[in-house]
């Protein structure tokens, strides 16, 4: 499903894709409400709902695939040079994205010597943070999509320009996400749980989100922006020292085990603020200069 959303995107459609997740979403409630409750096979029937619509999402994407490389007479039998050139891209982002789950594994594990409410409201978090994300990756996917065919292209100016308006509409749509975050981190809690101690901590960890929203927005647009030119290598070892660089933070909150709301706020201060401060200023250096631009012949 992710390799098919991504080339269907790079075919300037982005309408495809957001039909197929909100249909295969959509589609996974009733379906896992039926499996889990009656049927009764609990979180078996979870994950076989979400095998389910994952397939169905796969066969749509992969029927327009198809029936748009029969049109332009493109061979759909894997070819050794465009396998080893997808393989040359494909391993510097499995790098950075390896990087990135680092991280939030990082997190989970300090999160668990912290006790278990402060576990609960982290992964109630990262719930929340997961939808945000994909909230601001929208502007991520139209800059990887644009920068693409534009360098394609040979049309340096115009990448520029597209991306200091999408760097402009990231930090924009950063900071409507924090206050809507602020206003919602007064009720969230309570449609999460009804246990006061994870509501209350749950609550300290959205106001660190609240302040990393804005960089937040800033960070996945030239995310999507340099992944558009194909500056992978640069991604995976950016990604890697940033990975390494909030260690000492998340080992010094699990050395100092801060109980209630301080200790999981401090938590997400050093695996999540840090880690976007860090990568906002590695790819803002990185989009000031033209290295990163490969222009299409």
């Amino acid at each position: 499903v992710q390799a098919a959303t991504g080339l269907v995107r790079g075919l300037q459609d982005a309408k495809l894709p957001l039909i197929v997740a909100v249909g295969g979403a959509l589609a996974n409630i009733p379906l896992n409400a039926i499996l889990i409750f009656g049927l009764d096979l609990g979180i078996a029937g979870s994950a076989i709902g979400t095998i389910i619509c994952q397939w169905g999402m796969a066969v749509v994407l992969l029927g327009v695939i198809v029936r748009r490389a029969r049109q332009e007479n493109i061979p759909l039998l894997p070819q050794l040079s465009n396998l080893v050139a997808v393989g040359r891209d494909a391993v510097p982002m499995f790098v950075r994205t390896l990087g990135l789950r680092v991280v939030v594994i990082t997190a989970t594990v300090v999160a668990t010597r912290l006790g278990d409410v402060q576990l609960a409201a982290h992964q109630l978090t990262m719930t929340v943070f997961a939808v945000l994300s994909l909230a601001l990756d929208s502007l991520a996917i139209a800059g990887q999509a644009l920068t693409g065919r534009y360098l394609g292209a040979s049309d340096p100016r115009t990448v520029h320009a597209v991306t200091r308006r999408l760097m402009t509409w990231g930090v924009i749509g950063g900071a409507v996400v924090s206050v809507l975050l602020l206003a919602a981190s007064y009720v969230l809690p309570q449609l999460f749980t009804p246990d006061p101690a994870v509501q209350e901590n749950l609550r300290a960890a959205l106001w660190v989100l609240v302040i990393t929203q804005p960089i937040a927005g800033y960070v996945f647009v030239l995310d999507g922006v340099l992944m558009g030119a194909g500056d992978a290598p640069y991604l995976a070892k950016v990604g890697s020292l940033i990975a390494v660089a909030i260690l000492p933070g998340a080992a010094l909150v699990a050395w100092w085990a801060p109980q209630g709301p301080l200790g999981l706020a401090m938590l997400w201060l050093a695996c999540n603020f840090l880690f976007m401060v860090l990568r906002a200023v590695s790819l803002g250096l990185r989009v000031r200069t033209d290295a990163w631009m490969r222009l299409g012949d």
